[in-house]
């Protein structure tokens, strides 16, 4: 941000506008790398226990109709794989140009075993997050599969934990909880002001 020539002409502004979505010290968040690469290492850790164990798992991402695209790509590229999506999200894919012939999606479930879910269908997020298990079983059953693990990745469900981020287990289902938005965390928004107010 500090080298960003873009960013240079706000030092000292007269006003700053920002999103507060997360103004509010609770909401100190991962970086979203840390983030994506739990997401990654945790599908790369299921893919490489399947293999060995014979048992097909089906991993499972959450997300709103426009948001977590970068999520997305990032699964696909570094676990070498394609990402199923239903029509209606590849329709907006192929607009925000995602999408198409020779993308990372695919409307085809049975050609990969990462697939998008739209959102609130591993649980209910608000006001505290609520697993929903018994669709999550559903799902894997109708899709084929003997265990299933999800991703539920937004700033509204971060849990500090010790030992890593929120995870709900019941018998094979697994969703985990993981901290992750395009908007500022309560950090970087402190430091996004603390950059504006410097003295040059």
């Amino acid at each position: 941000m500090t080298r960003d020539p873009n960013l240079l002409e706000f030092v000292r502004a007269d006003a700053v506008f920002l999103d507060t979505t997360y103004c509010n010290p609770k909401f100190t968040f991962p970086s979203r790398e840390d983030s994506v690469d739990y997401i990654v290492n945790a599908i790369k850790r299921v893919k490489e226990e399947s293999s060995v164990s014979g048992e097909r798992v089906l991993c499972l991402i959450a997300t709103y109709a426009v948001g977590k695209e970068k999520i997305l790509l990032e699964v696909a590229q570094r676990c070498g794989c394609s990402i199923h999506v239903d029509s209606r999200k590849m329709k907006i894919l192929t607009l925000l140009g995602f999408g198409g012939k020779n993308s990372v999606f695919t409307e085809d479930a049975t050609g990969t075993d990462v697939h998008v879910l739209g959102w609130n269908l591993l649980g209910e997020t608000l006001p505290y997050f609520q697993p929903n298990f018994v669709k999550l079983k559903e799902i894997m059953m109708e899709r084929g599969y003997a265990k299933a693990v999800g991703f539920v990745p937004t700033g509204w469900m971060y849990e500090t934990k010790k030992e890593g981020f929120a995870v709900r287990v019941k018998d094979s289902l697994e969703i985990h909880l993981v901290p992750y938005s395009e908007h500022s965390s309560y950090n970087e928004l402190r430091d996004y002001v603390k950059f504006c107010t410097q003295r040059v």
